[in-house]
């Protein structure tokens, strides 16, 4: 069985799952609501409240978290101003926390 012709000027056929995985990810962009680099937790702490540096506006964005210590986490309020995280693990000593708020246009 020989491979389909494809057109040298046209990229590689792609399957129709990879074609959707990266129009999603061309669609999704950082908001005016920012991001932060290790922000400080709480020693103990099982919920932060993040403030946006700037008001959303509307509660339809998405957060993505990072944490420097090994714990579950998710983002149980979302509000215009701010956002709360809650953590599986409570925060150690010296915990930080990076985060970026982000849309998508679907």
């Amino acid at each position: 069985m020989t491979a389909p012709m494809v057109n040298a000027r046209l990229t590689p056929m792609v399957n129709t799952r990879e074609q959707e995985q990266v129009r999603r990810l061309r669609i999704r962009y950082a908001t005016s609501g920012g991001c932060g680099v290790q922000i400080p937790v709480t020693v103990t702490a099982v919920t932060a409240v993040i403030p946006l540096i700037r008001e959303e506006q509307d509660t339809n964005y998405g957060v993505h978290i990072t944490t420097s210590w090994l714990t579950t986490r998710a983002v149980t309020v979302r509000t215009t101003t701010s956002f709360t995280c809650t953590f599986g693990t409570a925060a150690p000593a010296s915990a930080l926390l990076d985060f970026i708020i982000f849309r998508s246009e679907d």
